[in-house]
């Protein structure tokens, strides 16, 4: 998928935003899409049993298995540009998801 990387903040736990003098910020990383995407149903997987049509902004999901965080820190320095981004797709399932289609991300890379 192609698109430019963003990142915005959301209101978290407990209360999300109800109660802002309580409520953790949470940031997120959203991919505003080129173009317009369709997702396909995977009726075997109760998180992806649903189509999604017209999809236009999807949250990463990225895990960085090294010690120094050193991944994360390259993905936050592509904020703004255009990209590439390869990797799993699947609904929104907890309220942290913030698109209702996210990507787990294999592969990133500026555009």
């Amino acid at each position: 998928m192609t698109g430019e990387l963003i990142e915005r903040t959301y209101w978290g736990p407990p209360n999300w935003g109800e109660q802002p003098a309580t409520d953790r910020l949470e940031e997120a990383w959203i991919l505003v899409l080129d173009a317009p995407a369709c997702v396909l149903a995977d009726h075997a997987n109760q998180t992806n049993d649903q189509a999604e049509s017209n999809v236009i902004v999807v949250q990463l999901v990225v895990t960085d298995p090294g010690p120094d965080k050193e991944y994360l820190k390259q993905v936050g320095n592509l904020v703004g540009r255009r990209v590439t981004v390869g990797g799993a797709l699947w609904h929104a399932v907890t309220g942290h998801n913030r698109t209702p289609v996210m990507l787990m991300v294999a592969s990133i890379a500026a555009t």
